[in-house]
């Protein structure tokens, strides 16, 4: 027995070790031809971090984000200590790619013990296996969650987070009516958390206010706005700008709180429910079975307490689902995925006959290992877009030598992505960046200006000037500068344009 019980939990450490294979395979590149992909959000968070390691205000609140920058800051000063007697400053301005693989790496090895000990623990609360390896296999239940791996963003913080409040909130429906008032206390925390690392985690909410009794409901929701209030204590001075900027993106239906004051464009919105059926269809999938098993223990007259679990799930899917339709983008949906884990295990748990658990069981894990599969497979296309990214530089250095080079969104170049996170940090280290990367130039593609470090600036009237980044196609056209430019270099993610000054545009 004691053996069998060993040999499951060194089962455990399986799926554990599948993430650090899937976050490997899809590693962050150092140096300037990984910059594309990554300069958004990560540099912005890299430079509002580095504001806080100096005891400065951060800008970027838009998440709201502090958690991250807390972890980041705290990486930066203790890694600074271990790698190099410059100034912390200067050192993270000119290896910024060597500090964000830091902070990625201490998210992904949180992700990976998390993982296990929950595994372990949901063995011993469920005593099944299979259950156990559910829970550990969430990350694989969706492509956008293991998209999310290599990101320095706030998304692989959230699963970590999430996958904890999964398991008490699967402690407690297997407790019953003895879970602890240490319990209720615990996600709470959680949930505070989630919400200042991301907004749209407020969805989640809804789980423990529905499953909870009247007062531990109240107890749980000032838990929650007390432990909200702890985690974004560095924003303090920023409550009404993040307050208004939450109100414009409800009242408006564009991104990031423009278009129409209507709330919700809704062609933009079904077309979006489309995408999310299309992309998502794990996620659909339990959120119709949630439904359908809710209706059947109704007719059936099964416990009181699994009815409110079935409707905390289906009420926070149907809100996760419809919030990010308003707003659509792939990585919006991760606290809804991140609980599908949980989700198929509570469900598979109503299921009587062992034999049918089992099976049911061993499909959500092969369907998890087949996506897994699927991922390596796909690393091709951003080895791929690394690919294009040196060839186009190759092609820029030894056609354009002497040419002005102006970046702008998308671009990879680390002066670019370093322009970014400072525009976005209070422009703290203009000083710092002009003295280490002179003559740089960049164009934003917002305004329709050009720039230096934090200048708007006119371009020089003599020589090429070529501009780089993402192409001007499709809905970036709009983002196009007034000026006569000619494609030169056409990749699928990154375009290289000379601009032609003797045609007036």
């Amino acid at each position: 027995m004691i053996r069998l019980k060993f040999f499951k939990i060194c089962l455990l450490t399986v799926i554990p070790a599948l993430i650090l294979i899937v976050s490997a395979s899809l590693k962050r590149y150092e140096g300037p031809y990984w910059l594309g992909s990554n300069s958004d959000p990560e540099y912005v968070y890299l430079l509002n971090s580095l504001n806080l390691s100096q005891f400065r205000q951060v800008q970027y609140v838009d998440h709201p984000g502090t958690t991250l920058e807390v972890l980041g800051a705290g990486v930066i000063k203790v890694f600074h200590k271990l790698r190099s007697k410059d100034t912390i400053i200067n050192d993270v301005l000119h290896n910024p790619e060597i500090y964000l693989n830091a902070i990625n790496q201490l998210i992904i090895f949180s992700l990976v013990g998390s993982l296990f000990l929950i595994g372990v623990l949901t063995l011993f609360l469920t005593e099944d296996i299979f259950f156990a390896l559910i829970m550990q296999a969430t990350p694989f239940l969706s492509f956008t969650l293991m998209d999310t791996l290599y990101h320095v963003a706030p998304e692989p913080l959230m699963l970590v987070a999430t996958a904890w409040f999964s398991f008490i909130m699967l402690y407690i429906f297997y407790r019953g009516e003895k879970y602890s008032k240490f319990s209720i206390f615990l996600i709470a925390m959680i949930s505070g958390f989630l919400i200042a690392t991301k907004i749209n985690s407020a969805p989640l909410v809804l789980v423990p206010l529905v499953i909870l009794r009247w007062k531990e409901k109240i107890a749980y929701f000032f838990a929650t706005l007390a432990a909200l209030i702890f985690f974004t204590l560095p924003i303090y001075n920023r409550y009404s700008w993040f307050l208004d900027w939450t109100y414009s993106l409800f009242i408006h239906s564009g991104f990031y709180g423009t278009g129409d004051v209507n709330i919700v464009n809704f062609p933009l919105f079904l077309q979006s429910l489309r995408t999310i059926l299309i992309t998502e269809q794990f996620l659909i999938v339990i959120t119709l079975v949630l439904a359908i098993v809710f209706i059947w223990t109704v007719i059936r007259k099964h416990k009181f307490t699994e009815n409110r679990f079935l409707v905390a799930l289906l009420l926070f899917f149907l809100a996760d689902i419809i919030i990010v339709a308003k707003h659509f983008e792939n990585h919006y949906l991760v606290p809804g995925l991140a609980m599908l884990g949980f989700s198929s295990v509570l469900i598979l748990s109503l299921i009587k006959n062992n034999k049918i658990r089992t099976v049911a069981s061993i499909l959500v894990i092969v369907f998890a290992g087949s996506n897994f599969v699927q991922e390596l497979k796909s690393t091709d296309g951003v080895s791929s877009y690394y690919a294009e990214s040196i060839k186009l530089n190759e092609f820029v250095a030894k056609n354009y030598p002497d040419a002005i080079k102006v970046t702008y969104y998308r671009s990879s170049s680390i002066e670019y992505a370093l322009n970014f996170g400072n525009e976005l940090a209070f422009h703290r280290y203009d000083k710092q960046l002009t003295q280490m990367y002179q003559n740089s130039y960049f164009y934003e593609i917002w305004n329709g200006k050009f720039y230096d470090w934090g200048n708007v600036i006119n371009l020089p009237s003599k020589g090429n000037i070529i501009l780089q980044g993402t192409p001007f196609e499709g809905d970036n056209l709009k983002y196009k500068p007034n000026l006569v430019i000619q494609n030169i270099y056409n990749g699928d993610q990154e375009t290289v344009y000379l601009i032609n000054r003797t045609i007036s545009p």
